[in-house]
């Protein structure tokens, strides 16, 4: 039984992923091309033909004329990236749109793949575009999906200036309505080990009406994650009795009523986990051993994959060039130790992971080295590029120190896409902070005597910020915090 639910579950996902990660390359008619813009024809002009809403959700629609794409700006009603990077996966139709769209593919196109251009960029700009022909396309955004056709090959350049010399608009995003997912990580010391708890917070800001300002705030006991067009719960369960530790990831989609739908199990383990990292993709975490909880293993994994998959390895994130710097760094431990070999350096390279560190994601590993019936184990941070299929985060403007004197007792910082909000988690609160204006939105009160770390935070904006708090409020557990 377990068999066949298994076969099940994987041969839907072989039907539904689509991305360009070496860990979804699971289609063969699936290839990834990293191509110039012009070979695509997408550089130029494009005016939207039609419009139609995604979900039944009620939810405003906002008013698009162009689409402006060069190699300096993408530019989508008030949405834009400068300097946006371009790359292609080639797809399923029919796969792509069941999971995107709730649109007929064949009254779209009678080609069976489809191009699809991803536009990204350092600061977390994601976008897809699906090119119907050279002069048609389509994309999703704010719950709608948009139809374009070409009117230039083009971009003026009253467009680009906009964003010369620094000059980026001022605007609070989409509107005015902004949010916040922030997925915490709480740990606490109970009978001689960890117990650790997952909460998750929607903050939600409204100021699209002048002075009448909304504010309100929900908690969650899960994490709350957002899958394309899903809304979904992840659950995590420990037990401990007598010194023996389970645990294990559940994935639940939140339904259009209180009960959700049970989809599957994440990940389960015999060895105390804790999660540091979620996206909607991707997960990592930290493996403790049970004898000496100093003691970690970290790993990367897909969402999708099953306990028996193996996790992404340094030549999954980072190629050769993140083989050679794990190598480098395990000759710079024997030479420092004056040791001929190591107890253990890496498993198939397998030993990776993400942490939040001074307001940033930073790549780890770990060694133990040691000798004649000694060992020592050594934390390593990896210096290696961020993979936008993974992490996807606006650097930080402030120097660390500085925003520690701004907020006394600082966790974690992290900014909006577009850096004109930040959430700030400190050892007693959670604040929602309106760069532009300078001052605090809304602050709350978290649960004492826990360590509390950020796990994982979306953004959403304009009309997908109502829509996702209504899935928040159905999701398993939720509670009004606050309202304003």
């Amino acid at each position: 039984m377990i068999k066949t639910k298994r076969f099940y579950i994987l041969i839907i996902f072989l039907l539904t992923l689509t991305s360009c990660v070496k860990l979804e390359e699971y289609d063969a008619n699936s290839a990834i091309v990293a191509p110039e813009v012009n070979d695509l024809m997408l550089e130029g002009t494009w005016e939207v033909e039609e419009s139609k809403k995604i979900n039944n959700a009620d939810i405003s629609y906002i008013e698009i004329t162009n689409l402006y794409i060069s190699n300096e700006i993408f530019e989508f009603g008030n949405r834009f990236s400068i300097n946006p990077q371009f790359e292609s996966k080639l797809v399923s139709r029919d796969s792509y749109f069941k999971n995107q769209t709730n649109i007929d593919p064949k009254s779209i196109t009678d080609e069976e793949l489809l191009q699809v251009v991803v536009v990204s960029d350092t600061d977390g700009f994601y976008q897809e575009i699906v090119k119907l022909d050279d002069d048609r396309i389509f994309l999703e955004s704010n719950q709608f999906t948009y139809f374009l056709t070409k009117t230039s090959d083009k971009v003026s350049n009253d467009i680009v200036k906009k964003y010369e010399n620094g000059q980026i608009p001022t605007r609070e995003a989409y509107n005015g309505i902004v949010a916040a997912t922030v997925s915490l990580k709480l740990q606490r010391e109970i009978d001689g080990h960890f117990d650790t708890s997952y909460k998750t917070y929607y903050l939600y800001y409204n100021n699209s009406e002048g002075n009448l300002k909304s504010k309100y705030a929900y908690e969650m006991d899960d994490i709350f994650l957002v899958r394309k067009n899903t809304f979904n719960t992840v659950n995590y369960t420990e037990d401990w009795e007598n010194g023996k530790y389970s645990g294990r990831l559940d994935l639940t989609e939140i339904g259009s009523k209180d009960e959700g739908v049970y989809l599957y199990e994440i990940y389960k383990s015999s060895r105390p986990f804790e999660l540091t990292y979620m996206s909607s993709n991707f997960y990592s975490i930290i493996l403790r051993n049970p004898v000496n909880e100093n003691q970690i293993d970290y790993r990367i994994r897909h969402i999708n994959s099953f306990n028996e998959d193996p996790p992404l390895d340094i030549e999954d994130i980072a190629g050769a060039e993140g083989v050679k710097l794990i190598k480098e760094i395990i000759n710079k431990e024997k030479e420092k130790s004056k040791l001929q070999n190591s107890i253990r350096i890496m498993t198939d390279y397998f030993n990776l992971g993400l942490v939040r560190k001074n307001g940033s994601w930073q790549f780890k590993t770990s060694l133990v080295t040691g000798g004649n019936g000694e060992s020592t184990y050594k934390d390593i941070d990896l210096n290696l590029p961020k993979d936008n299929n993974i992490v996807k985060e606006p650097a930080l403007e402030k120097k660390w120190d500085d925003l520690k004197k701004q907020f006394p007792g600082l966790i974690d910082i992290s900014y909006s896409p577009e850096k004109n909000f930040y959430v700030v988690l400190t050892e007693e609160n959670l604040i929602f902070y309106n760069i532009t204006s300078n001052e605090p939105i809304m602050k709350l009160d978290l649960p004492k005597d826990y360590n509390k770390r950020l796990i994982k935070i979306d953004w959403p904006v304009g009309s997908n910020a109502d829509l996702w708090k209504g899935y928040f409020i159905n999701g398993t557990g939720t509670k009004l915090i606050k309202t304003e």
